[in-house]
C-alpha cells in the first residue's frame, strides 16, 4: 500500500465520521425544532388564554 493510498483511505474515513456526525446532528436538530413549535404553540395558547381573562376592577369606595 502506498502513501497516496493511506492518504485516501484516511481521507474516507474522515469523511465518513463528519458523515455520521452530520446525520447525527440534523436529528437533534430536527427534535429541537419540533420542542420549539411546540413551545411557541403552548405560548399562543397561554396569551390567549391570558387576553381573554376577566379584569378584576378595583375601585375606590368612599364612605
Amino acid at each position: 500500500m502506498g502513501i497516496g493510498e493511506i492518504v485516501v483511505s484516511i481521507l474516507a474515513t474522515i469523511a465518513a465520521t463528519a458523515a455520521c456526525i452530520n446525520s447525527a446532528l440534523n436529528k437533534e436538530a430536527a427534535e429541537i425544532n419540533k420542542q420549539v413549535k411546540e413551545l411557541e404553540l403552548e405560548l399562543k395558547r397561554l396569551e390567549l388564554e391570558e387576553k381573554h381573562k376577566p379584569r378584576r376592577v378595583w375601585r375606590r369606595y368612599r364612605g
